[in-house]
């Protein structure tokens, strides 16, 4: 119990700032001289509308007991809202988030789905930047990187219609 009083002022600490952050785990222990903090076994964390899940959460803090970076390891999935306005879900066998560059490195199986959409991209690598909007997967030796998308037949026709009728007007 002893225990659990010091670490419990140390995580609040940690996730008191501009967005509050929702950490549930089985355990969790924390060093001060390391500045890292171990969550173990069915982790959940929550931020703003961004959510992961894992079976450990190791999280990297500054000196002011800042996150820095998020590494998730055992059957990882998430769910991000980008800038512009895009939901993705995402799984992997490792994550890791990097605060300062809003970008998630997915290994190991990794794959990166839109909401209600059937853009999808698979591979054995991956990264996904929210704060530029890219997106980058390698595949493995055998087993190539996968995209699908889904090509918007409305402005592709738009498209035509307006090169089409500019040649018109020409002749």
């Amino acid at each position: 119990m002893k225990k659990l009083s010091i670490l419990i002022p140390i995580l609040a600490h940690i996730l008191m700032g501009a967005e509050k952050l929702e950490v549930n785990a089985k355990t969790f222990q924390s060093d001060d001289k390391t500045n890292l903090i171990e969550l173990n076994t069915d982790v959940f964390i929550k931020k703003a509308n961004d959510k992961l899940w894992a079976q450990k959460v190791i999280i990297k803090t500054d000196k002011k007991r800042k996150p820095l970076e998020y590494t998730a390891t055992g059957d990882v999935k998430f769910y991000v809202e980008t800038q512009d306005g895009r939901k993705i879900n995402g799984s992997a066998q490792k994550v890791v988030y990097d605060t300062i560059a809003d970008e998630y490195r997915l290994y190991d199986n990794a794959k990166i789905q839109e909401k209600d959409s059937p853009n999808t991209i698979t591979g054995e690598f991956m990264t996904l930047n929210n704060k530029n909007g890219q997106a980058y997967s390698q595949g493995a030796k055998d087993k190539p990187t996968t995209l699908i998308f889904l090509l918007d037949e409305e402005e592709d026709t738009k498209d035509s219609q307006s090169t089409s009728n500019k040649k018109q007007k020409k002749q």
